[in-house]
Parts: C-alpha cells; sequence; structure tokens
C-alpha cells in the first residue's frame, strides 16, 4: 500500500480477527504517528501485499512492536517501518465511533492468552478451555460493548 504519510486513508475489515470490536464489512479510518503505544490499533505490513489490523500490546527495543488481534491467539513481531498508521475511527453501518481504550488488564490477559496458546503447544481448544481465556473474553466482550453499545 502507497501512502502519505500526512494523509488520513481507509481500510475495509474483511478478516475476523479483532472480532468483536472489528467486523467484516466495518471501514477504519487510519492515521500515521509519530508514536505508537501499547493499546493502539494499528494497520500494518506483514509480507507481500498483506495487511494487518491488530492491537499493540508490547513496545520493545529496537522499535519493534508486539501484536495480536483481539479474536486471536498468535503474537507478531513487526517493527515500526511496517506500521502504515492507528485507527482513529471505526465505521459501522452509517455510524462514526470512536475506540475504547484498552485497560492494563485487558491486555495483559491477551498476553497471557498468547502465552497459555504456546504452553498448549497451539492447541486452540485447550487453550480455549483455560480460565485466563474465558477471563479474557469476559474482558474482551465488555471493551466492545462500550463501542457497540453505542449503535443501540
Amino acid at each position: 500500500m502507497n501512502y502519505d504519510k500526512s494523509e488520513i486513508f481507509n481500510v475495509n475489515i474483511t478478516g475476523h480477527s479483532m472480532f468483536p470490536i472489528l467486523n467484516k464489512k466495518d471501514v477504519v479510518v487510519v492515521k500515521h504517528s509519530d508514536i505508537y503505544q501499547r493499546g493502539d490499533i494499528v494497520v500494518f505490513d506483514y509480507g507481500e501485499k498483506v495487511h494487518i489490523i491488530h492491537r499493540i500490546l508490547y513496545c520493545g527495543r529496537n522499535s519493534q512492536y508486539y501484536c495480536k488481534g483481539d479474536n486471536a491467539f498468535r503474537i507478531e513481531i513487526i517493527s515500526e517501518e511496517n506500521i502504515l498508521g492507528k485507527v482513529i475511527f471505526v465505521k459501522k453501518d452509517n455510524s462514526i465511533l470512536t475506540l475504547p481504550v484498552a485497560a492494563d488488564k485487558f491486555i495483559n490477559l491477551s498476553l497471557a492468552v498468547n502465552r497459555e496458546f504456546l504452553n498448549n503447544h497451539c492447541n486452540l481448544r485447550k487453550t480455549m478451555k483455560s480460565i485466563v481465556y474465558k477471563e479474557y473474553i469476559k474482558e474482551r466482550d465488555f471493551l466492545a460493548w462500550s463501542i457497540l453499545g453505542k449503535l443501540f
């Protein structure tokens, strides 16, 4: 994706890795930032012609960011040069909504789900039965309701 860092651009959601906050047919409004931080939802290049929208869970050394979808188990480690921008709004149906700030508890649980997934040798079923995953889902759904509840 070629873009001018000074421009705001739209990205159509096609996957489910950020469900329930972002859904297929939603459109996110993205803007480049000079600073990316824990909790930001970002769009980044991931391989050739692939763009992913995930949440930053951890900012590492050498401008590395650890990202994971809210509905995913695996973490991607990306460099700042791969980030195209930060999601600033989401368009759902005929509404434009701001995204809620993710609490530290939610982000820590997201990291814990990844650890549980790895400890379970990438076994989704076993991970989804874990206490940490069930607690994570409660927090994720609460966060989603804080935005989606505005539509009703």
